[in-house]
């Protein structure tokens, strides 16, 4: 009887433990990616993030003018040469497989 009670404290303190315990947050999933101004520039997808499908939609972005080829996975990205700055480019990813 003694034997289980401790091996159940000992599993009771293990489960709290690990319950009570924060998760890690994670910060920068997307890396930021440098663009010259006036100039194009092209990243493949999966070097960004990971998914199943990468069926992507991006959003307008008043600065950069974005280009997807689904083929290659490619985004081509042109700044506009009178901008200086930082931006983001929002997107809609359909994570469904």
């Amino acid at each position: 009887m003694k034997t289980s009670l401790k091996y159940f404290s000992i599993s009771f303190f293990i489960i709290i433990s690990f319950g009570c315990s924060k998760p890690n947050r994670i910060k920068d999933i997307i890396p930021p990616i440098k663009i010259t101004s006036g100039t194009q520039d092209s990243v493949v997808v999966s070097d960004l993030f990971y998914a199943d499908n990468y069926s992507i939609k991006f959003n307008a972005n008043p600065n950069l003018e974005t280009k997807y080829d689904e083929l290659s996975q490619k985004i081509y990205l042109k700044a506009d040469s009178n901008f200086e700055g930082i931006t983001l480019l929002e997107f809609e990813a359909d994570m469904n497989v």
